[in-house]
């Protein structure tokens, strides 16, 4: 990602972002990300399609390391808590053919996270 969108998404997180936290397992690490929503096309088997909504989380790559770079996988979490209540979401794969994360940019400096809100 070139310098320019890098800052651009630095800015956008000071702004917009907001505290949450990256859970795996008792693994616990503190974020600052810039939540998001996206709309997506489910078909059944019967040709019925729905559409549904996930909660995405832009992180910057370097902000989930526990001595090593973590990679987001299904079933993670991201908690999220404001003044009046503690929300979780459960990362997962929006449609059978979408990943549950993608890299944003060149080098992937920057995570799209998609997620389900579960509590």
């Amino acid at each position: 990602m070139d310098c320019e969108a890098t800052r651009v998404l630095r800015d956008l997180r000071r702004l917009r972002g907001v505290s949450a936290t990256y859970c795996r397992g008792t693994l616990r690490i503190p974020v600052r990300a810039i939540p998001g929503k996206e709309e997506f096309e489910r078909t059944n088997q019967y040709g019925a399609v729905t559409t549904f909504r996930t909660v995405d989380w832009i992180i910057e790559a370097e902000d989930l390391v526990d001595g090593e770079l973590l990679t987001p996988e299904a079933g993670d979490e991201i908690e999220h808590a404001t003044a009046k209540r503690k929300t979780v979401y459960q990362i997962g794969p929006p449609t059978e053919t979408e990943p549950a994360y993608r890299e944003i940019g060149i080098d992937g400096d920057w995570l799209r996270i998609h997620s389900q809100k579960v509590e």
